[in-house]
């Protein structure tokens, strides 16, 4: 029963914002997520104590915990306090190998002196207290993003809100290396040659057949393919898996991926019919999650986020991140261990009563017993972790994938307006691999959050790549910039004040082919060779934040300690 349960919660389930989306907003607003998967993100509030002097006091406890969760980003630190929620009498002990919480949430203040050469151009600026996201840099107010506003709500982070702007519903594509503007109205899309097309395709998907549900799995862009256009692949699929997943829709399971898409096929017999009219299911989802919204409204400051579709903080994503821990350690029963990576997971001794033995090295070098592992980080690390496992459970975790990215934060002496007086604020623009970039996109995040401005005449933008191991930073920068001079036809003497180029290793795992398959079977014999050890993070139910913070407390709901 546990295996069962363990498996439909963390396999069969799938997010209520994608099975209650419709065709119509899914492309208008396919960027929302542009960076958010994977990465997960500024400035922080300051914590309480130091990292190190917690550790240090956090060592003298107790080695025996009825739960170990390894990795303070956000999956981490959501199944901790689900889990002392739900085990008020069980003491939980969280490690972190860096020195920080969020993970890939990693929001930061960089203080930077402008060179004399700026000042003829822009005399007021003399130096820049400039904010930045090396990671995601926005959340989604719908779907499961309302159970984070929520969370946001129970944590008492509302007045730290910040919505996004009218401008962030502005998306823009690259298409034939122009910036393009994705109609807001049907008026408006059909009159775009990109777009009409695409319409005349949807009319047309109506009456196609569906494919059967024996046909096995099938990518996005085939699925695209089929069901409307290879325009429509080439345009939307394409970008839109590069801008969330930073991989090929040739490569990606549209089940895994979109199951909204595939469960409107499978269940309506038709794409466009199935998200117009819904599923039972998908119906009584939604009406939970009106209810969850209308009691959420009552507050201005996420009322403001809803209308927006998007938001943040004051002091970006890495806030949540950082009050969780702060709550998380003023509980006794909960220990949090910076600068401790799992070395090792042994079996435990029966005298001990404890099925686990975690081995940690870092700045202080301890173990600690548990019944209990929930492992946020990537299989490769667990894999070499977890050396008395068969062999082909040590397959199974070392074959998942992961695409690394690079993401660069821009800043130039000028507001937006100054600065590309041709262009119209937007969220940003994503760019179709025919367009044979490097570039996968770019946010213009003084348009979408322009209070992290702090009121400066400045101009923030963040560009994602994928990961060049062969190229240095200087030179990623250089062709970055070569190619954001070249999309938004900027003027030669436009230099920026500040660049930095941030590196996220193995950050989403790829939903490849058969990745559904492969994850039952994966979890399965997880559980059959190592009770009590559970996956979390962006492996089982989606990337985004949203998607991980579901998935950490529906894991930790689905256990017994």
């Amino acid at each position: 029963h546990n295996l069962h349960s363990y498996l439909h919660h963390q396999v069969a389930s799938t997010s209520m914002l994608s099975r209650q989306s419709s065709l119509a907003h899914s492309l208008r607003s396919w960027s929302l997520s542009l960076f958010a998967g994977p990465l997960h993100s500024g400035t922080r509030p300051p914590f309480s104590e130091s990292t190190r002097s917690y550790a240090q006091r956090a060592a003298s406890k107790d080695r025996h915990a009825a739960a170990v969760v390894v990795g303070a980003g956000i999956s981490g630190l959501c199944a901790a306090r689900r889990l002392r929620a739900r085990f008020p009498e069980r003491k939980v002990v969280l490690l972190e190998k860096s020195s920080r919480p969020g993970g890939w949430i990693h929001s930061e203040n960089v203080h930077t002196d402008v060179a004399a050469s700026y000042l003829s151009v822009q005399p007021s600026v003399s130096s820049a207290s400039l904010f930045f996201e090396r990671g995601p840099r926005s959340l989604r107010a719908k779907g499961n993003g309302l159970h984070t506003l929520a969370l946001v709500r129970e944590l008492g982070l509302t007045s730290h809100l910040v919505a996004g702007a009218e401008a962030s519903k502005v998306r823009c594509l690259l298409l034939d290396s122009k910036l393009h503007y994705l109609p807001t109205s049907l008026v408006e899309a059909l009159q775009d040659p990109y777009i009409r097309p695409v319409l005349l395709d949807a009319l047309k998907e109506l009456f196609r057949p569906s494919r059967s549900t024996e046909s096995g799995d099938e990518s996005v862009y085939d699925f695209f393919r089929r069901r409307f256009s290879r325009h429509a692949a080439e345009l939307f699929a394409s970008s839109l898996t590069l801008g969330i997943f930073a991989a090929s829709a040739k490569e990606l399971s549209v089940r895994s991926c979109f199951p909204f898409l595939s469960d409107a096929e499978e269940l309506s017999g038709s794409v466009v019919k199935g998200l117009l009219l819904g599923t039972s299911k998908s119906k009584q989802e939604a009406v939970l999650l009106r209810q969850l919204q209308a009691d959420l409204v009552s507050d201005p400051s996420i009322a403001k986020c809803v209308r927006s579709g998007i938001f943040s903080f004051e002091h970006g994503l890495e806030t949540l991140c950082t009050a969780l821990l702060d709550e998380l350690k003023r509980d006794p029963l909960v220990e949090v261990r910076f600068e401790e990576e799992v070395c090792e997971i042994a079996r435990g001794q029966q005298a001990t009563g404890a099925d686990y033995v975690v081995h940690t090295t870092g700045s202080v070098e301890n173990s600690v017993t548990a019944s209990c592992i929930f492992w946020t980080g990537d299989t490769h690390h667990l894999a070499a972790a977890l050396p008395a496992v068969s062999a082909q459970l040590q397959r199974d975790l070392s074959a998942v994938e992961y695409s690394s990215v690079s993401v660069v934060n821009v800043a130039f002496p000028k507001r937006f307006a100054e600065l590309v007086p041709h262009l119209r604020p937007t969220f940003g623009y994503l760019i179709p691999p025919r367009e044979k970039q490097l570039l996968l996109g770019v946010t213009f995040d003084s348009c979408a959050f322009p209070e992290h401005d702090r009121g400066q005449p400045l101009s923030r933008f963040t560009a994602m790549l994928p990961y060049c191991a062969e190229m240095n930073d200087q030179q990623v920068s250089n062709r970055v910039l070569a190619e954001m001079h070249a999309h938004m036809k900027l003027t030669l003497d436009t230099v920026p004040i500040y660049m930095k180029v941030s590196h996220c290793k193995n950050a989403i795992p790829k939903y490849s082919l058969g990745h559904q398959s492969a994850t039952v079977q994966l979890l399965g014999r997880l559980a059959e060779e190592c009770a009590g050890v559970h996956l979390l993070g962006p492996l089982l139910a989606g990337v985004g934040i949203n998607d991980c913070i579901a998935t950490a407390n529906r894991v930790s709901d689905s256990i017994s300690l």
